[in-house]
């Protein structure tokens, strides 16, 4: 049986199971290329947007712990303050590192 769709040529009309989407949108695939280099442009820039967020995010967590040392230390430091506060309000002789 020849194929109605494509005049002039001796393709042959295949069973559904055999067919390819090559067969059918031979003479279509013009048409769809410029669709597709769209979407592809349109998935890199979504791809380079979400990796700009994530890099600038991953700047902002690591500016964060860079001084986070210092907030340790400053807390460290309260801490021991604290002991030595309540060690002089307490009636026990122990150290002021014993609270």
């Amino acid at each position: 049986m020849k194929c109605g769709t494509h005049k002039g040529t001796t393709c042959t009309v295949m069973p559904i199971a055999f067919l390819s989407t090559s067969h059918l949108l031979s003479k279509d695939r013009k048409v769809w290329q410029p669709l597709s280099t769209v979407a592809n442009a349109v998935a890199i820039v979504g791809l380079a947007d979400v990796s700009f967020r994530a890099v600038k995010e991953l700047y902002v967590f690591f500016s964060a712990v860079k001084g986070a040392s210092k907030e340790v230390k400053s807390l460290w430091n309260e801490r021991q303050d604290i002991n030595i506060i309540l060690w002089l309000f307490s009636d026990s002789g122990g150290s002021p590192h014993s609270f």
